[in-house]
């Protein structure tokens, strides 16, 4: 009967570890009303989109940049305890995040495009992070790179 039990919490524990950062991921995008649109510009060469994109993302490879999955926040939880509670600072959980994703999905945010206000600042900071995964994940360096020049101009 033990046995039962400890595999039943186990089991549980395990989905929601799986789960969740899906489910927070999915809920927190739900409150946009409309998804960011890429640029569509096209007089832009691959040799300034590289350039661009040395310059503005010190630590995200240009090539790698759309591995990143809403499971990013255990690397993020996992540098905070490693360095402030261990001391080990060899971690780096920013360096899958790209910053002009970031900032075009604030930007994005800024304008109005929420369904309704997420109550309180927990919920604007997962949306934000969200929306940058999803950014991240659906658009190609160049869209992501002509649509933060855009904003920026």
């Amino acid at each position: 009967m033990l046995r039962k039990i400890v595999l039943t919490v186990c089991s549980l524990f395990l989905a929601l570890i799986i789960g969740l950062p899906l489910y927070v991921y999915n809920e927190s995008l739900s409150l946009l009303t409309i998804y960011p649109e890429p640029i569509a510009e096209t007089n832009i060469s691959n040799q300034e989109i590289s350039a661009y994109w040395k310059e503005h993302e010190p630590k995200v490879d240009q090539v790698k940049y759309s591995q990143i999955t809403p499971y990013w926040i255990y690397d993020w939880l996992a540098a905070a305890v490693l360095h402030d509670h261990l001391g080990i600072n060899k971690t780096d959980p920013y360096s899958k995040v790209s910053i002009m994703a970031s900032r075009i999905a604030i930007h994005h945010m800024r304008m109005g495009a929420t369904t309704n206000k997420p109550s309180g600042m927990l919920w604007w900071h997962i949306l934000h992070v969200s929306l940058g995964i999803y950014i991240q994940r659906n658009w190609s360096a160049k869209e992501i790179v002509v649509k933060y020049r855009a904003i920026n101009s």
